[in-house]
């Protein structure tokens, strides 16, 4: 996304578009009817205001949790899955710019060994969501560290509610 230009930048590029346009139409800076040009200057700053305005960024809400488990849940599930909001946010944003009524709940379950890492991710349940979003979902998923369970492995459950921003 473009950042807006700070003020002294903004009046570079007006003079830069100004002077490009009026001699792309035929007058040179040195016109001595610069008032015929009024009709351009108009069209320039609602060119240049329209520059200005970032594009319509599509924004969700994403609730993760609470984290369930088939044995004892990783001591630091419910923090690494708070963690994962920010990457599943990312996800969900990107899928509201192609279909903005997108929102539903995914049900993800991770199987996470003797160590915390995840070996495999899948969803269980998905209502509403997308398959292209859940996968994006998973790829996040499957790159996160937990505590370590215990030496037989855990498979933990992670509820996904997503809903556009209001």
């Amino acid at each position: 996304m473009p950042t807006p230009l700070a003020p002294r930048s903004r009046l570079f590029v007006r003079a830069t578009v100004a002077c490009v346009l009026l001699t792309a139409c035929g007058r040179s800076r040195e016109d001595p009817h610069p008032g015929a040009a009024l009709g351009e200057a108009a069209n320039i700053e609602a060119f240049i205001a329209a520059a200005a305005v970032p594009p319509a960024v599509a924004s969700g809400t994403v609730t993760v949790g609470p984290v369930s488990s088939n044995g004892p849940v990783p001591a630091n599930a419910g923090s690494v899955t708070q963690g994962l909001r920010a990457g599943f946010r990312s996800c969900y944003n990107a899928a509201l710019l192609g279909a903005p009524a997108v929102a539903g709940d995914v049900v993800l379950s991770a199987v996470v060994g003797p160590t915390g890492e995840v070996t495999s991710a899948q969803t269980l349940k998905s209502a509403g969501v997308p398959e292209p979003l859940s996968d994006c979902l998973l790829r996040k998923l499957r790159n996160v560290q937990f505590d370590s369970p215990g030496p037989a492995g855990v498979t933990v459950t992670v509820p996904v509610t997503l809903a556009p921003a209001r």
